[in-house]
């Protein structure tokens, strides 16, 4: 895309993630926002001259702390007074958090394509602490603490809480960051305390945060609401006054620059980036290898036909080869085969979809390296 092209997709994002704001429209505000972000990435890189540089840079910076003020909590204008709040119990907020059935996840690390560095830090630091603390224990070492895993969208953070799940054989919190997020004053620090103690009874135990910066926005000085949620979430990780030993914090963010730095100074970072060619070859070939006809598919060219794309994306390609023989089928009454061409055409049909700014994850990594796993 030409920087002209860039610039006036940048202007496009921006004005509508304005209009979307003005019109209470937060949601579709933020995603517009932020794709206006990462085009201010782009063109602060590649632009001619210096100065535009530095502007677009100041630019999407700018933009990144509208996104945090405004945008990852609810917005100020939905708050509603702490008196009108409806009384909740403790008991009655704990109740609305449970544990997962252990024999839901049946996830393993091994079936996760690609990531070796990853799954092997997962499994020394949170996996092997959990299922032998007595081990560990000899060693000096604890379970516990907070671990952020961080990349574009479908690099598998998701699928490896699943299998930390599955192999640890501890008690499994999964809680959806917005099922904590309460309209009214003080009701959301509430349930991130009823949350925690309801962990604490359960130990050992895994709390899994999705989409973490929900709830760890960076705190501004006129945002009150991120201010004292994040305070409240700093309380419950710091532990004080209660034992957090056997109790790990697992969260996943795709973009870690929005969460507040003293909560990221609590975790260790876990950067799960996209699938290289070798797993890009094993995620297809797991995708097509049951009830499915081929003929003459060749792995090696399909990983390199994919670079850039995520393992969902590649899950969503082979899904999709799976409707249309199955339309096929209906449609001409014989049984269709898979061939390259199937596949070639639905990658192309992929490619033109929208593709993270892998350049914010570069520049956050290389600020933030010394953090990292």
């Amino acid at each position: 895309m030409s920087l002209n092209l860039k610039f006036g997709a940048f202007k496009s994002y921006y004005d509508e993630g304005m209009s979307a704001y003005t019109k209470g429209d937060f949601s579709v505000s933020r995603e517009y926002m932020l794709k206006a972000a990462e085009m201010c990435s782009d063109l602060a890189t590649q632009y001619p001259t210096a100065d535009m540089r530095a502007e677009f840079k100041k630019k999407g910076e700018d933009i990144l702390k509208f996104i945090r003020t405004n945008l990852v909590v609810r917005p100020k204008e939905e708050v509603v007074s702490g008196g009108n709040a409806p009384s909740q119990k403790a008991d009655n907020l704990e109740s609305a958090f449970e544990p997962m059935p252990k024999d839901q996840f049946k996830v393993k690390l091994t079936d996760i394509a690609g990531l070796e560095e990853v799954k092997e830090t997962i499994k020394k630091r949170l996996i092997l602490p959990l299922k032998k603390p007595e081990v560990y224990k000899e060693y000096g070492v604890t379970a516990g603490g907070a671990i952020l895993m961080y990349g574009p969208p479908g690099t598998g953070k998701t699928m490896i809480a699943k299998a930390v799940a599955s192999e640890s054989d501890v008690n499994f919190f999964y809680v959806p960051s917005d099922k904590l997020v309460d309209k009214y004053v003080g009701e959301t620090e509430k349930k991130i305390a009823a949350l925690f103690d309801k962990v604490r009874k359960n130990l050992p135990a895994v709390l899994f945060f999705d989409e973490f910066d929900t709830i760890a926005s960076e705190r501004s000085a006129d945002d009150k609401v991120a201010k004292m949620t994040v305070a409240a979430l700093l309380t419950q990780i710091d532990g004080l006054g209660n034992d957090t030993r056997d109790m790990l914090l697992l969260a996943a963010t795709n973009t870690p620059w929005l969460i507040d730095g003293a909560v990221l100074s609590r975790c260790k970072n876990l950067y799960l980036p996209l699938p290289d060619a070798e797993a890009r070859a094993t995620i297809f070939h797991i995708h097509l290898k049951k009830n499915l006809k081929k003929k003459d598919i060749d792995y090696v060219l399909l990983a390199d036909q994919t670079e850039g794309l995520s393992g969902r994306d590649i899950s969503k390609i082979c899904e999709e080869i799976r409707l249309n023989l199955a339309s096929r089928c209906i449609e001409t009454g014989d049984a269709q085969i898979c061939t390259m061409d199937d596949l070639l055409e639905e990658i192309r049909a992929a490619k033109k979809r929208p593709r993270p700014n892998l350049r914010m994850f570069e520049t956050y990594n290389k600020e933030h390296s010394k953090d990292m796993l």
